[in-house]
C-alpha cells in the first residue's frame, strides 16, 4: 500500500509536466489587422478606379489615346451634338486651367537654388506671401482663354474648309477630336517637363515636344479621317488650313505688339526705317 502511495507521489511531477504540455497556449496577439486593413483600401481603390474606367468619357479619352484611328471612327457618332459633346472640351478646357495655374503658383512662390550675381551660392526657397497680391480671377479666366479660343477657332477653320470642299463634317465631333488630342500637350507641359527638368533640362524639354508632336500628330489624322478628305483634296485642304491659321497667328501678335508699343504704324514703320538707314 505504501509502495503504490509512494509511486503515486514520484509520478505527480511527470503528471503536472504532461499537463503543461498539453494545456492550450494562450492566443497570439492578432498581428494581421493592418494588413488586412491595407488590403481592403487597395480593393476599395481599384474597385474605384474601375468604375472611373467604365465612365463613358473616360473610357473614350483613354481609347482615344491609346488606339486612336479606331476610336474616331467607331465611337465619334457619340458626340454629334452640342448636348452630347460639350462635357468633354469643359473637362481638358478644366485640366489645362487648374494645372497652368497650379504651375503659375509654383514659379511664383518658389525660388530655386542658384548663384548670385556676386558669386553667392543662394538656397532654394518658398515665399507664399508672393500670394497676397495674386490676381486669382485674371489668371485663371486668362488660362480659360489662352487654351479654350485655340480648340474653338482650330475646329471652326477646319470645319468651315470642310464645306468648301463640300464634305458632310460634323463640327462637335471635330472639336472632341481636337479637345482630346491636346490632352497628351497638356500633360507632359504641366507634369513631365517639370519632373524631366529636374534631371536634365534637355529631358524635360524633349518629353514636352513629345507630348506637343502626338497631339499634333492626333489631331491631324482624326479631323482628316473623320472628314474623310480624298486624294489631293486632303493635300489642298490641309495647306489652306495651315495658311489661315498662320494669317490669324499674325494678325493677333502684330495688334499685341501694336497695343503694347503704342505704334499704329508697326511693324511698317520700323521695317522702312531699317531699309533707310
Amino acid at each position: 500500500m505504501e509502495e503504490n502511495n509512494t509511486n503515486h507521489v514520484a509520478n505527480q511531477p511527470l503528471n503536472t509536466a504532461d499537463t503543461a504540455k498539453t494545456a492550450p497556449s494562450a492566443p497570439a496577439p492578432e498581428t494581421s489587422t493592418p494588413q488586412t486593413t491595407t488590403q481592403s483600401s487597395t480593393d476599395a481603390l481599384k474597385q474605384k478606379l474601375q468604375e472611373v474606367s467604365k465612365n463613358h468619357l473616360v473610357s473614350f479619352i483613354i481609347s482615344a489615346l491609346t488606339k486612336p484611328s479606331s476610336t474616331f471612327k467607331e465611337k465619334l457618332s457619340g458626340f454629334s451634338s452640342f448636348k452630347k459633346a460639350w462635357q468633354l472640351p469643359l473637362i481638358t478646357t478644366g485640366l489645362f486651367t487648374i494645372l497652368s495655374v497650379v504651375n503659375t503658383i509654383i514659379a511664383k512662390v518658389y525660388t530655386p537654388a542658384h548663384k548670385s550675381f556676386f558669386g553667392k551660392q543662394v538656397a532654394a526657397s518658398w515665399n507664399w506671401k508672393k500670394l497676397e497680391k495674386f490676381d486669382w480671377f485674371q489668371t485663371i479666366f486668362s488660362q480659360i482663354i489662352a487654351y479654350l479660343v485655340p480648340v474653338l477657332v482650330i475646329t471652326a477653320i477646319y470645319y468651315i474648309i470642310s464645306l468648301i470642299f463640300k464634305k458632310k463634317s460634323n463640327y462637335f465631333r471635330l472639336l472632341t477630336i481636337a479637345a482630346v488630342s491636346s490632352i497628351p500637350a497638356i500633360l507632359t507641359t504641366y507634369i513631365l517637363m517639370p519632373l524631366g527638368a529636374m534631371i536634365s533640362l534637355n529631358l524635360g524639354f524633349i518629353l514636352m515636344f513629345a507630348g506637343f508632336a502626338y497631339s499634333s500628330t492626333l489631331i491631324y489624322e482624326g479631323l482628316n479621317q473623320d472628314i474623310d478628305y480624298q486624294n489631293d483634296q486632303r493635300i489642298f485642304a490641309n495647306t489652306i488650313v495651315i495658311i489661315t491659321i498662320y494669317a490669324l497667328a499674325i494678325i493677333i501678335f502684330t495688334s499685341f505688339l501694336k497695343q503694347s508699343l503704342g505704334d499704329s504704324d508697326f511693324p511698317t514703320q520700323i521695317l522702312n526705317n531699317l531699309m533707310n538707314n
